[in-house]
């Protein structure tokens, strides 16, 4: 996986978890993208992966292969909060029985952050032989 200018770890640990293929959902894949490509166009500024694979995690954190992730919120003013994750829900709808969303601010006692998951019923890419 080639370097993303979009896109920062907090830890070297988290950006090994991101390269490591058989970890992150590809549908996370895809949804971190999207977000880190909105928060630049906000901000002007690479977004910061804060969390990935958690173990122990019984959440989306917790799940192999990953289906959540944070990001931090530092930069965003007034409504872009809400203008991020409305792009981000729009996009990629959480894919489960439940009424969730796949994009959410919120705080945990550490500060707001984004908080990105891929649904449980998201399918899983058939992987193609290469030519």
């Amino acid at each position: 996986m080639r370097k993303n200018p979009y896109i920062r770890f907090k830890t070297p640990a988290l950006e090994n978890q991101w390269r490591d293929e058989s970890l992150p959902h590809p549908a996370l894949v895809v949804a971190v993208n999207l977000a880190a490509l909105i928060y630049y166009r906000m901000t002007g500024q690479s977004a910061t992966i804060t969390s990935l694979y958690r173990d122990n995690d019984p959440g989306v954190h917790g799940q192999k292969p990953c289906r959540g992730a944070d990001l931090r919120t530092h930069g965003l003013m007034g409504d872009q909060k809400a203008q991020w994750t409305g792009a981000i829900n729009t996009a990629i709808p959480y894919q489960s029985s439940k009424p969730t969303q796949t994009a959410m601010v919120h705080d945990v006692g550490r500060g707001d952050h984004l908080h990105l998951q891929i649904g449980p019923l998201e399918p899983m890419p058939k992987r193609t032989q290469e030519a």
